[in-house]
């Protein structure tokens, strides 16, 4: 009889705690917008991100906007300034099969301010904005590089719907650790806030990106 104990390593134990909180997170984000419940949702690294901006269009009825620094950019994807590996939030095929759904919609908008420049290569751009399908139904503005525009104050990364559907960043300073943020399936007071915020930006003198529109 092999009375031997079969040790993991750690790194498969690891990785299995992670698959269980991570899930564990997602059954709680799906409830709370399942409930239209108005409690926080704690955001703390990449995953969280995507799941919670897919949410967010999911949600949707109209119109979201999306202030950010990292569209279709890599963004470091934890804690440790040591890892190297990186999450390209809007180019995920999850999240741009959410986008694309909510823009089937007859009279859906979506505006798009971005801090920095946008790769234009990136599958976000290719295949949601130059899409030909979602003519007109996309707006982007870019503030130039120079940032005289952008007080640190405003310069926050968000997305919220007109469902009052909102996630924003809670330290917009923290460079290590970007997706340190909060979000709600509902809550008035941050909707009103983050629209305000937007707006005010958004109708400053920007640069307007055209989409090459191609049929896909």
């Amino acid at each position: 009889m092999n009375n031997k104990i079969k040790l993991i390593p750690l790194t498969e134990m690891e990785n299995k705690i992670r698959r269980e909180s991570l899930k564990a997170w997602y059954d709680d984000a799906d409830y709370k917008f399942a409930t239209n419940s108005n409690e926080v949702i704690l955001n703390h690294d990449a995953d969280h991100a995507l799941y919670l901006i897919k949410l967010i269009f999911q949600k949707a009825n109209h119109l979201v906007n999306i202030a950010t620094t990292t569209l279709a950019g890599i963004v470091p994807a934890s804690d440790d300034p040591n890892e190297l590996k990186g999450v390209e939030i809007y180019n995920d095929k999850h999240l741009i099969e959410s986008i694309k759904k909510f823009l089937n919609k007859s009279d859906a908008q979506l505006n798009i301010l971005a801090y920095e420049d946008i790769d234009q290569e990136s599958v976000f751009f290719r295949e949601v904005f130059c899409n030909k399908n979602y003519e007109n139904k996309i707006n982007i503005k870019v503030f130039p590089q120079n940032k005289q525009l952008v007080p640190i104050d405003l310069q926050l990364d968000f997305t919220y719907a007109d469902t009052k559907a909102i996630r924003f960043e809670s330290s917009p300073s923290n460079k290590i650790s970007p997706y340190k943020a909060i979000g709600y399936s509902s809550n008035d007071e941050w909707y009103d806030r983050l629209n305000k915020v937007f707006y005010k930006l958004w109708n400053k003198n920007l640069n307007v990106i055209q989409p090459k529109i191609i049929a896909i």
